[in-house]
């Protein structure tokens, strides 16, 4: 924040119009504001104060706040012109005073009243006339109450040795309103979180060490080497690194044993896979062996049948050619007979010999 131009009429020990420029009296820097006592030093301060908060701090009030100096009804003003986050403004303000009725007699009270301007473009803009909308404006710009400005930007005399002896978490709230000091306060935080973060690996770490020495001293209580209670401190991290070195070499060569076996193990593994694949073709071989010799015996009684079945069809039809024989024969016989009866011998020979004929036909 910073202020350009202050200028107070009927107001507090000024009865006349009175401004300060403090573009010109801060032109070198800092300044000294010095007068005798009562010649309205903290005037200036209260003046400044109740253009931006409508109010002043201490025990003065408000309706002390119109000069007795000024003619009666002289309406008291105070006009302030300053920067604050990057824009400028312009205030005017008055306190409620009482002046003469215009009619009759008796004093009229007046209202208090405030005017905001901004600057913007290189002209003054109306902004708000209403005491609620300038507060709030004003409270988001300079981001503080009048307690907090009277303390650190207006500190009034007197009440620098109060603030000296403010606590300091007071004295922190108040300039870290004043001052932004988000970059070190992100730089703060920064170098807490590494802290805990650097904190919580070295716990870790001691962990870690502190399990391999048990491990270690397990180990060296279990071992028959004598040499490591009678080892000398400094040497002891030589003499493990070598150990160590011992250690990963044996290691190395159990793994590439591992991974020898680990081969052998897969090439017993074909091995065995290939071979009962040779015991059960062989199965299968053996297996058709004995269908096709089974195959092979029911084919020769087959056969066999078939013979017979063929022979029994050729009986059959021999049976009845026999037949014909035994019918000729007895018909011989009855010829004979007859012939003999009847004497007829030429005629009994000749039936003989196609008898003959006919049955040597059929035997063949």
């Amino acid at each position: 924040m910073r202020i350009h131009h202050l200028s107070v009429a009927g107001f507090g020990p000024f009865a006349d119009t009175v401004a300060v420029d403090f573009d010109d009296v801060s032109a070198a820097g800092l300044f000294l504001i010095h007068g005798a006592t009562g010649s309205g030093k903290t005037s200036l301060l209260d003046a400044i104060c109740f253009a931006l908060f409508a109010d002043v701090p201490g025990a003065r009030t408000r309706k002390a706040l119109s000069s007795h100096h000024a003619p009666e009804g002289t309406q008291p003003v105070v006009s302030l012109d300053f920067t604050a986050g990057g824009r400028r403004f312009q205030i005017q303000r008055s306190p409620e005073f009482e002046r003469p009725k215009t009619r009759g007699t008796g004093l009229r009270k007046m209202p208090a009243q405030v005017t905001l301007q901004e600057r913007i473009g290189g002209s003054w803009t109306a902004v708000s006339t209403r005491h609620d909308e300038v507060a709030q404006i004003l409270h988001d710009v300079l981001n503080m109450g009048l307690q907090q400005f009277a303390k650190v930007v207006v500190l009034p005399q007197g009440d620098v040795s109060a603030f000296l002896r403010s606590s300091p978490e007071d004295r922190r709230v108040l300039l870290e309103k004043l001052f932004d000091i988000s970059t070190f306060t992100d730089v703060e935080s920064w170098l807490a979180d590494e802290r805990r973060r650097t904190a919580a690996e070295v716990t870790s770490a001691m962990g870690l060490i502190d399990a391999d020495l048990d491990r270690l001293d397990a180990l060296l209580a279990d071992s028959d080497d004598d040499s490591w209670r009678s080892l000398p401190l400094d040497e002891v991290p030589t003499r493990l690194q070598e150990s160590w070195e011992e250690l990963h070499d044996t290691v190395g060569s159990l793994l590439t044993a591992a991974d020898e076996a680990e081969l052998a193990c897969g090439q017993a593994a074909a091995a065995l896979a290939e071979a009962r694949s040779v015991i059960t073709a062989r199965d299968r071989g053996i297996s058709a062996q004995h269908v096709v010799a089974a195959a092979t015996e029911q084919a020769e009684e087959i056969a066999s049948l078939r013979t017979v079945l063929r022979r029994a069809r050729d009986a059959e039809a021999v049976s009845g050619h026999l037949a014909g024989v035994d019918t000729a024969e007895r018909d011989e016989a009855a010829a004979r007979t007859t012939a003999a009866g009847l004497g007829a011998g030429e005629d009994l020979d000749l039936a003989r010999t196609e008898a003959a004929a006919a049955l040597a036909l059929l035997r063949a």
